[in-house]
């Protein structure tokens, strides 16, 4: 009789967890919020954008790159762009990276994205020492390098671009990682 009790608690239990699921927000959510409340909005001084110097399709891509972040907050940019606007490089500024790395961790989190060019790029300069070793011990605090090391491991975990997955993986062993406990 009590086996029967315990039974019927445990399915209970269950049925009440799977209904609580699907009212409670998912990880994507939470992350984003995270994000949202981690980095500051304003914009900072310094170009955010590398100088026009190009010519003919490097010219078109420069522009079809910049008029996607120009003159905007990293909670303004509409990253869904990029999948109309093709862009095969980057023209942001490190100063621009790090400003606008919300915005990217955001948009690429779920990684239904990662099939655009810019995710590889994004991954490579996040596990690019150089540009950790110049940057991040001055511009990010340690709750946003968790966000950065969680990001990393979902990469690491999940994507499908092997490149990318292996970048991850090696630079949460290498940095990242480090802020998981701290």
């Amino acid at each position: 009789m009590a086996t029967e009790l315990n039974k019927f608690n445990e399915e209970q239990f269950l049925q009440t967890k799977r209904e609580q699921r699907k009212t409670s927000p998912n990880l994507i959510l939470i992350y984003r919020d995270h994000i949202k409340n981690t980095f500051p909005r304003n914009t900072p001084n310094g170009n955010l954008l590398i100088s026009n110097t190009f010519s003919g399709e490097d010219e078109i891509d420069y522009h079809n790159f910049c008029n996607i972040f120009k003159d905007l907050s990293w909670t303004d940019v509409n990253l869904e762009l990029l999948y109309e606007k093709y862009s095969q490089f980057t023209y942001l500024t490190d100063r621009g990276w790090l400003f606008y790395l919300p915005a990217f961790l955001s948009f690429f989190y779920d990684l239904t994205a990662s099939n655009i060019d810019l995710f590889e790029i994004f991954i490579e300069k996040l596990c690019d020492r150089s540009f950790i070793s110049k940057n991040q011990y001055q511009e990010l605090t340690i709750e946003q390098s968790k966000l950065v090391a969680i990001f990393l491991i979902n990469v690491a975990n999940f994507s499908t671009n092997s490149h990318a997955s292996h970048l991850a993986q090696e630079s949460i062993a290498s940095h990242w990682g480090a802020y998981l406990m701290a």
